[in-house]
């Protein structure tokens, strides 16, 4: 396809999931530093996406070679990390 190779192209798409994925967590983020507020964000719900990003990134980790895999689950885990320590620092927050 165009003279790419498989492995380029696979690079490509998780350089654009990544990116994307990762970009649809800036306005949960602004959104909890400006109002303060999570009362309505389930707390539940990001531990389980964490606790599946920490188990992809081990996977990739241990049975895969591929570095940009491994990048990739680690910058989901800190994002979904740095979203699940903000909804519960302003869990109980009524001002």
């Amino acid at each position: 396809m165009l003279g790419l190779s498989t492995s380029l192209i696979s690079k490509m798409i998780l350089f654009i999931v990544t990116t994307t994925s990762f970009t649809a967590y800036i306005p949960q983020v602004i959104k909890l530093i400006k109002t303060k507020k999570s009362a309505d964000i389930s707390i539940l719900s990001w531990l389980v996406w964490l606790g599946q990003y920490l188990l992809m990134l081990t996977y990739s980790v241990i049975y895969t070679t591929d570095v940009w895999l491994c990048l990739a689950y680690l910058i989901e885990f800190i994002a979904c990390l740095i979203i699940l320590l903000l909804v519960i620092r302003f869990k109980n927050n009524k001002s």
